[in-house]
């Protein structure tokens, strides 16, 4: 959200100066439609509402690959095969995206218990990075369940120990523990 605010006032302030969609996506470094999108929206609430509110081409069909998903068939192709029947014009891929979006929907509004499913689902289909992913998952599963379901993170720590891991990196061989202490100390 912060990031489209930013960016939204990044490309409305060159264009009210008269400036070109070219220009400010040079500018910007950003490619020609994602500056057209932010120079054509109204306001900032319609391009939060519009990414918040994105829809699929599998949503249309998602009655029918939810129920199978719950009768037990976890085989992609399948279920591919089984929409295109249905009239679905996708691809195989928009099916596999749309599946794999319930681990970012299960991250997001932190439903850890519904991790033991979702993993035995990427199992069972052809998708061998995930499978890695859930192989290392098996091996800590409580604390992973855990931190899918409690709404605090280690993040704020793991960012300081990197922050200061590299002060530390910066200065080896050139400064001693009194300098590293006063750089740690007194960067933000």
């Amino acid at each position: 959200m912060a990031r489209t605010a930013e960016r939204y006032t990044t490309v409305q302030q060159p264009l009210s100066e008269g400036k070109s969609l070219a220009a400010i996506g040079r500018r910007l470094r950003l490619d020609h439609s994602t500056v057209r999108r932010f120079a054509r929206a109204q306001s900032l609430d319609e391009l939060v509402a519009k990414a918040t509110n994105r829809t699929s081409i599998v949503d249309e069909h998602k009655p029918c690959p939810h129920r199978r998903w719950r009768e037990g068939c976890y085989d992609i192709p399948q279920l591919h095969r089984e929409l295109c029947a249905r009239g679905f014009t996708g691809d195989i891929q928009c099916v596999r995206r749309y599946f794999r979006r319930d681990f970012a929907d299960m991250m997001r509004d932190l439903r850890g218990e519904e991790l033991p499913a979702w993993m035995d689902r990427v199992l069972s289909d052809d998708l061998p990075a995930l499978h890695s992913l859930v192989n290392g998952m098996n091996r800590n599963l409580d604390a992973v369940t855990a931190g899918l379901s409690a709404p605090w993170s280690s993040g704020q720590v793991e960012g300081q120990v990197t922050r200061v891991k590299l002060l530390k990196r910066m200065g080896y061989g050139r400064a001693n523990l009194d300098l590293l202490r006063r750089r740690v100390l007194s960067s933000p």
